[in-house]
């Protein structure tokens, strides 16, 4: 790679000066040159200078590859356009950070997209707008993008472009709080990039593995993976590699109240950042968390220092991708100074932007410092509601290590017995190569057998390994499930009994003390949606009135609010389910009309519930567009997941039949 960019710059030198600043003479020759070509010709050219270019925003990359972006669109030339759109993206994405400029091109380039017959250009175009999504905090969207991504990989077999489709995944994954399937994707991510041979991105999933233990506590494992990384990154002077892993590592220190080390840890962060071309990339994130350091340690000269940079810099120092961190900084720089005032609304800017994200860590970090703030500012009672919240989110990250720890403890006893198995026999094979040369055949054959016996055992032992994995994911999975419904009916009687009640005796209070008809409306309304919270949470009618009318409830509820007329053919079932299955059963019928409202566009479904001595059927059918079963979304999308989910933790069967045009079929068999 290095070489051919070498080859290509030396090819083009004489025509480079136009992007510097070596004269007005020299740029009009280059442009009129460009004009005298065939555009064909034109594009290979502006094609090959951008690519040399390596990205250079300085040298004018950015010019360069749109000049031969719109070229390759006038000439019809969908796939060297797909091509370099996807280069395009990433430039804005990660050279430039300014993900918004990344998002248009990528919807720019959908219009030609249906023409393009190149999948490889197809698979890097939607990865990079994924990116683009994903900085920008879309997450629904930049998770379709990822899977679109996979698929086409999965079709070219192409295993780097997998290994960024799992990699980005993770860190998705992990942005959200599901710290399970990040770990899965990150995994994964490993195990393609060491197939490869790709040690730059052997580096990153080290370093995102690295990150998420250190998230869930596992610090020693943390260290791990990145003593791993930086062996790699040092073995290849990868200093842009480097910035992260001491960055991250000082995070860590900040969370053992190891500050010297912490900032120890970001001024060699800093050091690498310097050394690499990446530095504008990185400064911003490296002032925040320099501001963060310093604030917490009532270094108020330093923080003010690294604070004043941050303010005084680009506007993208202060905006996404580095808003959240800039926020951070900024609540924490003047919670320091005692100017309490703008450190909550800092710090209420920073929980609304990691709410609206998604970002599960960020928002479980804004409660705990609001809670302080509010506290020093003699706002008890809402400092200790923040203090609650953030508990809550503790104990949920808790559940989630529990199970995460057992994993990792198995994974690393069946490694301790693998390699003990293995030094018993190699004890074996030493003690058979010290006897008599006389008997080398027999050694020979006996080496021979004992190389067969360790293989045989090696393959053996990863298969149980590997079948003992798959279960602990789906206890893990059951686990959350009946956790997040736990949570959700406890958070619905909360809402019901605490701020129901609250909202009534308000109304009440209108009424008697005020003629104003809108107060009462907005009590009303705040209740009616309060209501519906609480109904989204957990279904009430199913705990009032059984299974059978709750599913009843939600049938006439969806044709209330939609243009879907149902058929039902529902039997009494509620003497045949106990509560935890009739909840879990009652979810994916619920799932499953979500699913028909949001994609199917039919007008008419039937939901059909039987009993017999044996089982309960349920057949939920709709008169839609219908979907194709093999389709990436449909494979690995997170409905489908939990669908299939539930359905485990039930012991049911289920099935799904869909054809393009001809609808869709939801079938249930539960026994009894």
């Amino acid at each position: 790679m290095v070489f051919k960019a070498f080859t290509l710059f030396l090819l083009f030198l004489p025509l480079a000066f136009f992007a510097q600043d070596s004269g007005k003479k020299e740029r009009i020759g280059f442009r009129e040159k460009l004009q005298t070509v065939p555009p064909g010709e034109r594009l290979r050219l502006l094609d090959s200078l951008s690519g040399a270019l390596d990205y250079d925003a300085s040298a004018g990359y950015d010019s360069i590859s749109d000049a031969a972006y719109r070229l390759a669109l006038e000439l019809d030339s969908v796939n060297k356009a797909t091509e370099l759109a996807a280069d395009r993206i990433y430039f804005k994405n990660s050279i430039i950070s300014l993900p918004d400029q990344g998002k248009a091109i990528y919807q720019n380039a959908l219009k030609v997209f249906p023409k393009v017959t190149d999948n490889h250009a197809k698979g890097r175009l939607l990865l990079n707008a994924a990116d683009s999504y994903y900085f920008l905090s879309e997450t629904g969207e930049a998770l379709k993008l990822y899977d679109s991504a996979g698929y086409f990989a999965r079709q070219l077999e192409n295993q780097r472009l997998n290994g960024f489709v799992n990699l980005y995944r993770g860190q998705l994954f992990e942005k959200l709080g599901n710290f399970n399937d990040a770990v899965t994707n990150y995994q994964k991510s490993l195990d393609i990039f060491e197939q490869v041979k790709d040690t730059f991105n052997i580096q990153g999933s080290l370093n995102s593995l690295a990150v998420i233990f250190a998230k869930n506590d596992f610090f020693d494992e943390a260290n791990l993976y990145r003593k791993r990384s930086k062996v790699l990154a040092e073995k290849t002077q990868n200093y842009g590699s480097l910035v992260p892993l001491y960055f991250n590592q000082a995070y860590d220190y900040s969370l053992l109240n190891l500050h010297k080390q912490r900032i120890a840890s970001l001024k060699k962060a800093a050091y690498y950042a310097k050394k690499s071309k990446y530095n504008d990339v990185f400064e911003p994130a490296l002032l925040a968390a320099f501001t963060t350091a310093y604030a917490e340690t009532d270094s108020l000269d330093l923080a003010k220092k690294y604070f004043d940079k941050l303010m005084s810099g680009p506007d993208y120092y202060r905006k996404e991708p580095n808003e959240i961190e800039f926020l951070y900084a900024k609540m924490s720089y003047n919670f320091a100074v005692n100017n309490l005032a703008e450190a909550l609304e800092a710090g209420k800017a920073f929980e609304s932007l990691a709410i609206k994200s998604g970002a599960f860590y960020e928002n479980y970090r804004a409660k705990k410092a609001l809670s302080k703030i509010l506290k020093k500012l003699g706002r008890t009672g809402e400092s200790q509601d923040y203090l609650l919240e953030y508990y809550q989110m503790r104990d949920s990250i808790s559940s989630v290590k529990k199970v995460q720890n057992f994993t990792y403890l198995q994974t690393q006893y069946e490694t301790e017995k693998k390699e003990q198995q293995i030094a018993l026999q190699q004890k074996d094979i030493d003690l058979l190569n010290a006897k008599n040369k006389a008997q080398k055949q027999r050694i020979t054959l006996g080496i021979l057998i004992s190389a067969i016996l360790i293989v045989a055992l090696f393959l053996w032992n990863s298969r149980r390994r590997a079948k003992q994995k798959q279960r602990t994911q789906q206890e893990f999975s059951h686990k959350l499930l009946v956790a997040q419904e736990e949570e959700r009916s406890r958070l619905a009687r909360e809402l019901h009994d605490s701020l129901g009640q609250k909202l009534v005796l308000l109304k009440r209070r209108l009424i008697d003390q005020s003629d104003n008809e809108d107060d009462e409306q907005l009590a009303d309304d705040s209740i009616k949606e309060l209501r519906a919270i609480t109904k989204s949470l957990h279904p009430a009618s199913l705990d009032l009135n059984g299974f059978t009318a709750a599913v009843n409830a939600l049938i006439r509820e969806t044709e209330k609010n939609t243009k879907i007329r149902f058929e039902t053919d529902i039997n009494f079932v509620d003497d045949l389910v106990d509560r935890d299955r009739a909840l879990h059963l009652y979810r994916m019928i619920q799932e499953s009309i979500n699913n028909m409202v949001k994609y199917s566009n039919t007008q008419v479904a039937q939901v059909i519930i039987k009993r017999d001595a044996k089982e309960i059927q349920v057949f939920i059918h709709d008169q839609g567009t219908g979907f194709d079963l093999n389709s990436d979304t449909f494979t690995s999308g997170l409905g489908m997941k939990t669908l299939r989910e539930r359905s485990k933790l039930i012991g049911s069967k289920l099935s799904i039949l869909s054809q393009l045009g001809k609808g869709s079929t939801v079938a249930i068999s539960l026994p009894v």
